[in-house]
């Protein structure tokens, strides 16, 4: 038979009030729940009290509402009735309730609630808007076994209730347990009927109905969701196959921890469906637990139905003793000497411990750089600690004085009912430095990481994390070979154990063209496809196993060219004129399709490629035709390859003077023959001369020079001479000038002047018609018999009009 006594009192900055409820009715425990309780009926039974919940819910919300409306007077009359508000725990003092064995985890709750244990301070009245109110509530339950024996059995451990969300823990708490609750008489009464035959009752007269109804809100809803969350898990456990650890209806998968005020109440059992148990066994850090008798550093092990065994922690002995802090197996359904037996871990703790501390977000794909991952610390068990993580002396978080229940660090709370928290640092990896915020430290290979949980009155939990990373670059970085789009490089590579694969990096000038990854430590080689033709590229390799490490020296390699070079070349004479035949020779890399991928544009209209050879593997001859036409107008030629939808191209011009010679001439030598002259402005390599007679082209000269005589002509004739200039092309046509070849006319007025001793000037008249005549004869003969004929001959420029002219002859004998 057991008994239980409950007390409550409040407290706040000023100190404890008095206890308020006392009780003492007989319980009967609980029946426990099979392995497969997820029945039908059961989730019937579930459904029945979550309704009733949502009705105590729907009843406290309006009374909430008439209460807050209400405040100011209910405050004013309650400050008449203080005297009613002084309850004095009576019936607990034949007891003897005092705080007999405190745990260290509600040791900060008992400070915080005595301070100042002035009861005189205390407000007359409850209220969620007075900021006086007792913020604290401690509830404790005691235990008596026939009568003999008192225990603490701690319910909700002392539990702390922030102001805001719940001012009372009251009988409220246990009359939704039991889902019977009064709330319209001033007196609360409960009972929980069990198998050993208790039944509990409370009563207390000075709790008004409004205090009832704002604890039932608060309590309701915590207890809605936990049975909502617990009928989903129980129905999920445990497993049809297979070890298991079951704690609380959940189950735990292997290599779980467990506080060590968890498992004082509630067993954690490892159980094997399908199994006969033959021995089993339960070994911790100090050795194997006992079953059905005696502890271990306080844990004990019982036998359960079927083939499962649980350890629990006897609170008549208080907690975990240090030896059996750690790790703990389970064997089923032999021991677990026996090779062939099942095994599963589970980690009970006093104090707060390290759940995991672990790398999160590590980079798969290397290529993105710099690279950002998460280092995520979790705290389990106690809710003061403090807590840092560091990489060799840097720390780059540190949190101190951290309290879950009323001054949390800056954690993401996980699990609330075992204080799990989650703590999380962002780092920033770039090859060199590892940083977090403002914080940053150099680093040369593996990243050792370090999360220390720090417990006030225990052992501080150490965990180590390290990061795998490269402490040396690639070597011999080298050009392999190259076309025109693709560059093949190789590199030293490193052993297994110092990498995972290689990341190859190209940049040209400061902008990243491409970041490749080389799966595969003893890949050394890539070929880098889709650069572009002639650019420079800066190329650097990186090793990487969880993180890239430094980075190799660099090499400049240039892309081989799409088109390598344009020329052209004369096919025929240039005296062809119109006629003359030039070749535009494309050299173009091998990558293209040179029927499809290069044109010609020729003074910008498009030509096709019609005509191409291959020269060697790596370079296409590509060949257009062009002809100069008109004449006198400089050609421009330009080679287009296009690969990767971008255009290359080259291009050549041929050039054709700006204008025609000037001043063109022609002075008759003789009956065949005649010369031609005339003056150029432009720039020239040459000139053309055609001349013909009688509509028919008698022939196509050049020269270098700015003269030229024709001859063996045709006497008697009419030509037609056009001279032209050329740089790679002839210029336009230049002025035509029209000879007639005939014996000349005689000369008129042939007379003599100036006669001297030694000298005579003779004096004659050319007619026009004879204005092609450009040398004359005078022949003279002296009256000496002994001295012969002289003639001499005399130049004179063309003319177009009669002209008189005058030679004077010298040297005369007198």
């Amino acid at each position: 038979m057991s008994y239980f006594i409950f007390g409550v009192r409040a407290y706040t900055v000023n100190g404890y009030g008095e206890w308020t409820v006392i009780a003492n009715e007989t319980l009967k425990l609980p029946l426990q729940l099979s392995s497969n309780c997820a029945t039908s009926d059961s989730v019937i039974a579930l459904s029945v009290l979550v309704g009733i919940l949502c009705g105590l819910l729907t009843v406290s919300v309006v009374v909430h509402i008439y209460c807050f409306i209400r405040k100011k007077s209910l405050y004013t009359y309650n400050k008449q009735t203080k005297a009613y508000d002084d309850i004095a725990m009576q019936v607990c003092e034949p007891y003897e309730i005092h705080k007999t064995k405190q745990s260290e985890e509600n040791e900060g709750v008992y400070d915080e609630c005595q301070t100042s244990p002035d009861d005189s301070n205390l407000s007359s009245q409850w209220t969620p808007w007075d900021p006086t109110i007792p913020s604290c509530m401690i509830i404790k339950v005691f235990l008596f076994q026939n009568g003999t024996n008192n225990i603490v059995l701690d319910f909700a451990e002392s539990i702390k209730f922030s102001r805001e969300f719940l001012n009372v823990i009251t009988c409220p708490l246990f009359m939704i347990i039991t889902g019977v609750c009064l709330l319209a008489l001033p007196v609360c009464i409960i009972q929980v009927p069990t198998t050993n035959g208790l039944t509990l009752m409370t009563t207390s007269s000075n709790i008004s109905h409004y205090q009832y109804l704002q604890m039932a809100m608060s309590v309701s809803l915590v207890i809605l969701l936990f049975l909502f969350t617990v009928n989903k898990v129980i129905s999920q456990c445990p497993p049809s196959s297979g070890i298991y650890l079951q704690y609380d209806g959940h189950c735990y998968s292997n290599g779980s921890y467990f506080w060590d005020s968890n498992i004082r109440w509630t067993l954690l059992e490892c159980g094997l469906p399908g199994a006969t148990l033959n021995g089993g066994q339960w070994i911790g850090p100090n050795g194997v637990v006992p079953c059905d008798g005696g502890n271990n550093s306080n844990v004990q092990c019982t036998t359960e139905s079927g083939t499962s065994l649980s350890v629990f922690i006897n609170p008549v002995n208080g907690y975990l003793e240090a030896p059996g802090d750690g790790w703990y197996k389970c064997c089923l359904p032999t021991d677990c000497s026996d090779p062939s037996t099942n095994i599963i871990f589970a980690n009970i703790f006093s104090f707060a411990q390290i759940e995991s501390f672990t790398v999160a977000d590590l980079p798969s794909d290397m290529t993105v750089y710099p690279q950002e991952y998460k280092l995520n610390c979790i705290k389990i068990g106690h809710v003061r600690y403090a807590i840092s993580m560091s990489i060799g002396s840097t720390a780059l978080a540190n949190y101190t004085g951290c309290y879950d229940y009323g001054n949390p660090c800056p954690g993401t709370v996980l699990v609330s009912g075992t204080n799990i928290v989650r703590y999380t640092v962002d780092i920033t990896w770039d090859g060199m430095t590892v940083s977090s915020e403002s914080i940053s430290q150099s680093i040369t290979g593996n990243q050792m990481y370090q999360c220390v949980v720090d417990n006030q009155s225990g052992a501080d939990r150490t965990r180590n994390l390290s990061i795998k990373v490269p402490a040396t670059a690639p070597t011999s970085l080298t050009e392999v070979s190259k076309t025109a789009t693709t560059i093949t490089v190789s590199w030293t590579a490193l052993y297994s154990s110092d990498a995972d694969g290689y990341v190859v990096n190209v940049t040209s000038d400061t902008d990243t063209v491409q970041t490749v990854q080389v799966e595969g430590s003893s890949n050394n080689t890539i070929t880098l496809n889709g650069l572009r033709g002639d650019t420079t590229y800066s190329i650097t390799v990186r090793a990487y196993q969880q993180l890239l490490g430094p980075a190799s020296s660099t090499i400049s390699v240039q892309a081989l060219p799409v088109i390598n070079s344009i020329n052209w070349t004369l096919v025929s004479s240039i005296t062809q004129l119109n006629n003359t035949q030039y070749r535009i020779d494309c050299l173009t890399t091998t990558d293209i399709n040179p029927s499809t991928d290069v044109y010609w544009l020729v003074n910008e209209v498009m030509k096709s490629n019609s005509m191409y050879t291959s020269i060697d593997v790596l370079t296409y001859n590509n060949t257009l035709l062009v002809y100069p036409d008109p004449l006198g107008v400089s050609v421009n030629v330009t080679c287009i390859a296009m690969i990767g939808g971008v255009n290359y191209s080259q291009f050549v011009i041929l050039h054709a003077p700006i204008g025609p010679p000037n001043n063109v001439r022609g002075f008759i030598l003789n009956a065949t023959s005649i010369k031609v002259n005339w003056t150029n402005s432009s720039e020239t390599n040459g000139y053309v001369i055609e001349y013909t007679t009688g509509g028919v082209t008698r022939n196509v000269v050049s020269t270098s020079e700015d003269d030229i005589v024709l001859a063996y002509l045709s006497p008697l004739s009419a030509y037609i001479i056009s001279v032209y200039s050329y740089i790679d092309l002839p210029s336009v046509n230049s002025t035509v000038t029209v000879l007639r070849f005939d014996v000349p006319s005689p000369v008129t007025s042939l007379s003599v002047s100036n006669v001297s001793t030694t000298g005579i000037t003779v004096n004659w008249t050319i007619p026009s018609s004879d204005n092609y005549v450009t040398y004359y004869t005078i022949s003279y003969t002296p009256s000496c018999p002994q001295l012969s004929s002289v003639n001499e001959t005399v130049s004179v420029a063309p003319h177009q009009s009669p002209t008189i002219y005058s030679y004077t002859l010298i040297g005369l004998y007198s």
